[in-house]
């Protein structure tokens, strides 16, 4: 029983039971028959009477009017219901296929089925604390899924995230116009002004999304087969971009909108490709003439700036910048030039990596420096030794799964392990055979897949994508899969997508050449194990 009918029935006994008063108190008088009703006997049962008869007739107008509201709400909820379940009915193909968009977005962005669970509730708002009590973990387990699904997603947080699925969403314009008059706001400005404008709908998918989305199987995302089996069908076999004098050295995948991001050692620019080939310049900063290596993270986009002349002309110094830009917007958020940090040498930034802090490690591929710029923008050199220098140096640079770095060395031929905590104590990678490694991209379950040059015993060198695993924290690793790359495309880094590794073609030999070079390819290269 409800409180409302309880009170609702304690109104009526009480009622009834001044009336008993009454009653009563009127039978008394009467059999009494007083001599003088003036007489205080009299006037206290008159009185008695009277103050009874008026409040019986309070708590029955009160209990009449709740009578009246409770069966007013009843019809009210019943229309809502109706109302909502009319509204379900006839949204239901819409929600169940945004369901399996949402789902699907998850697995692009290879998120792990607890990671994909925890999106789900950080979308419908919970904070950690909750969603470690919803699915029986620690919060500190829950904010490192939280963590892992912003950093595969490139967004900065929660708000990122919702907006992600939100950001379009507007209701129709005629239907504004006709209810609201014009409005000064730009169209679908009522959803950007705030995030939860649009939290109830995803409110709404959770119960679907959950049906379509755990029992799927997993996408193979960070296989050591590099998910070339189970990655979507759709995903193209070459991005062609045909932008005449790019030279793309540079590529990076941005998962959360769909598209590669490509720089160019002759525009300074970092390119936004789609697979059909189209694109737009997303950063055109100009303060220095290449754009070298990229890292997404966290929202932004991190960029090795350096001048290209350095690296073919000994009398020029070069440059060694890291730009950070908006990822959505390629607006420059902080610039930092590194090479006065290393006055005694020249410089080229090669390529960058960043950590789960917001920390951007930079190689100087003319210089024996690996450079660290901070969250909060303070730059430094982080590591430095004889053996990352000797001509052009240090390229490539990756983090291992324990959060320490590994560094390419192009006059060693090798991979160099430098401990975060201990950056003096760098080590030699065993490999067994040579490697000059350019650009790399660590997969999910820690093996590297690189853009390398490989010399055969007795042969001529090769330029391969390669697969590098280790048991032992990286203090040994061995070549677990290759495909021969096309030497003559200049292929120089790898970027992965959903698990499947795609490599650019930057033609850096027809650099200088009497005719720029018009197209440029991003083309995909499945692995696979050896057995």
């Amino acid at each position: 029983m409800t409180p409302q009918i309880e009170n609702r029935r304690s109104t009526l006994l009480l009622a009834l039971a001044f009336l008993a008063m009454v009653v009563g108190g009127t039978v008394n008088l009467v059999l009494d028959a007083p001599i003088r009703w003036t007489s205080p006997h009299a006037l206290f049962e008159i009185t008695t009477i009277v103050f009874g008869f008026g409040l019986a007739l309070y708590l029955l107008s009160g209990w009449r009017g709740a009578s009246r509201a409770l069966a007013r709400t009843r019809r009210e909820l019943g229309a809502r219901k109706e109302e909502r379940d009319a509204w379900r009915r006839s949204a239901r193909k819409v929600l169940d296929g945004l369901a399996r968009e949402i789902d699907a977005q998850f697995r692009r962005w290879e998120l792990t089925p607890a990671e994909r669970e925890v999106a789900l509730l950080l979308i419908k708002g919970h904070s950690h604390k909750k969603i470690a009590d919803l699915t029986g973990r620690s919060e500190r387990t829950a904010r490192q899924h939280a963590g892992a699904v912003y950093r595969k997603a490139g967004l900065a947080g929660r708000a990122e995230l919702a907006a992600f699925f939100l950001e379009d969403l507007m209701l129709p314009e005629a239907e504004l116009a006709e209810e609201g008059g014009e409005s000064d706001a730009p169209p679908g400005s009522l959803v950007r002004r705030g995030v939860l404008h649009g939290m109830p709908l995803l409110l709404l998918l959770a119960a679907s999304w959950g049906a379509c989305g755990r029992s799927a199987p997993e996408s193979g995302a960070g296989s050591g087969t590099a998910g070339a089996a189970s990655a979507p069908a759709s995903l193209p076999d070459t991005v062609r971009v045909a932008e005449p004098g790019l030279y793309p050295e540079g590529v990076e995948y941005d998962p959360a909108r769909g598209r590669f991001l490509v720089g160019s050692v002759t525009r300074g620019t970092v390119t936004a490709v789609r697979d059909d080939g189209s694109h737009a310049a997303l950063v055109r900063d100009t303060a220095a003439p290449t754009t070298m290596g990229l890292q997404v993270a966290g929202g932004r986009l991190y960029v090795a700036r350096s001048d290209v002349a350095a690296a073919f002309d000994s009398t020029v110094e070069g440059r060694a910048r890291l730009g950070v830009y908006d990822l959505a917007t390629g607006r420059l958020l902080r610039g930092v030039e590194l090479g006065p940090l290393w006055p005694d040498g020249r410089h080229f930034a090669n390529d960058v990596v960043v950590d789960s802090a917001g920390n951007a490690y930079i190689t100087d591929s003319l210089s024996p420096v690996v450079y660290r710029v901070s969250a909060d923008g303070t730059a430094g050199v982080f590591a430095h030794d004889t053996v990352l220098g000797g001509g052009f140096g240090l390229n490539g640079i990756e983090l291992d799964r324990a959060g320490d770095l590994l560094v390419a060395v192009d006059t060693r031929r090798a991979l160099y392990r430098i401990p975060v905590a201990h950056p003096d104590s760098l080590s030699r990678v065993r490999i067994g055979e040579p490697l000059r490694v350019d650009g790399m991209v660590r997969r999910p379950d820690g093996d590297l897949v690189a853009v390398a040059t490989t010399f055969p015993e007795g042969g001529d060198p090769r330029t391969e994508l390669v697969e590098l695993s280790s048991r032992d924290g990286w203090r040994s690793a061995e070549v677990v899969a290759r495909a021969p790359l096309d030497r003559t495309a200049g292929p120089t880094t790898v970027a992965l997508r959903a698990g499947v590794p795609y490599v650019i073609h930057s033609h850096i030999t027809g650099l200088g050449g009497d005719e720029p070079v018009r197209t440029f390819e991003i083309v995909k290269i499945p692995l696979h194990r050896s057995r």
